[in-house]
């Protein structure tokens, strides 16, 4: 047979027992007649759901015992009247009252059993006397804990945590175990107890994060410093004039303004010649011929003698087109 664990800390087992009591104390000072009846009904309906294995056990007994009865009366007849030698008389007169006094042990036994249930009045007055005089405790003491409480059976515990159960019974002097059950208040109360509860666990959770996190952050921040001599970052190389140098940021890339703005403007100048080249200007599209070409000025848009000779006769017949409209609405009018 394998052990198993059935532990459970004494602070959960304080609370236990405590609110267990504390519920009692309450549920009978609010109706102590309500709990006695209660506790018969209980009793009673235990008492007739025994087992049906041990009445019928108390039955077969019976029946040997009343067959014993009548092998003992006939063996004592037979005995007197000359049928049964006296050494074999002994011999099972000794026999059958042996079995006959194991079996009236078992029937008592199993009699006792059946009846330790039944309701006990007198049993139920000591007991309410007895929690009537703790009455609403606030805490659990040794004088309490031994007046009321028999024993408590704990059993193992079913499942992980954060969803691990583990029943706890607790037996109580003179009535045995006995479980109230919850009002829709108190599982109201249970259930905001559990929220409450787990949104405390949450916070505590990212409390701890946090804290670890910011540990971490100081940590790492002091071996950095410590190992760039008392910088922030480690030491770089200026792209610009190849010195090194302590960075402010993980971005920087140049150890001075100077650099900074002497890389920029070489950017720019490379930007510069990838689009021009050795050009003074931009490429354009001619407006003529709408063929690329290299400006000379800003303002030139023709990209040949060609194109200019071709976009001034252009101009020149659109002009003479323009005067001979007028000249004729001039007539007309």
């Amino acid at each position: 047979m394998n052990c198993t664990i059935h532990h459970i800390s004494d602070k959960v087992l304080y609370q236990l027992v405590l609110r267990s009591i504390q519920r009692l104390s309450s549920h009978i000072i609010a109706d102590e007649r309500g709990f006695a009846e209660e506790l018969k009904s209980k009793w009673e309906a235990q008492a007739n759901g025994k087992p049906q294995k041990q009445k019928d056990e108390l039955q077969t007994i019976n029946r040997r015992l009343n067959e014993l009865d009548r092998l003992i009366g006939s063996l004592y007849e037979n005995f007197i009247s000359g049928l049964l030698p006296e050494k074999q008389y002994k011999s099972l007169m000794k026999k059958y009252s042996a079995e006959q006094d194991s079996l009236e042990s078992q029937v008592s036994d199993i009699q006792e059993k059946l009846e330790q249930t039944k309701a006990s009045s007198a049993h139920i007055g000591r007991f309410i006397r007895l929690i009537k005089k703790y009455k609403q405790p606030t805490e659990l003491t040794k004088e309490m804990a031994c007046e009321l409480i028999d024993k408590i059976a704990v059993h193992e515990a079913v499942g992980k945590k954060p969803n691990r159960q583990q029943q706890v019974d607790i037996y109580y002097n003179f009535i045995g175990q006995f479980d109230l059950p919850l009002s829709e208040k108190e599982i109201a109360e249970a259930r905001r107890k559990a929220e409450r509860e787990a949104a405390e666990k949450v916070k505590r959770k990212k409390r701890r994060q946090r804290e670890s996190n910011a540990a971490h952050r100081a940590k790492t921040k002091a071996e950095r410093w410590a190992a760039n001599d008392g910088h922030k970052y480690p030491k770089r190389i200026c792209e610009q004039c190849g010195k090194e140098f302590y960075p402010n940021s993980t971005r920087q890339r140049f150890c001075n303004t100077d650099c900074t703005k002497a890389h920029q403007q070489a950017e720019k100048e490379k930007k510069r010649f990838a689009e021009k080249g050795e050009h003074t200007f931009r490429q354009k599209v001619c407006k003529i011929c709408g063929k690329p070409f290299w400006p000379s000025n800003g303002q030139e848009v023709l990209c040949s003698e060609e194109c200019k000779i071709i976009n001034r006769r252009q101009k020149q017949l659109a002009y003479y087109h323009r005067k001979q409209s007028e000249q004729k609405a001039g007539e007309a009018i």
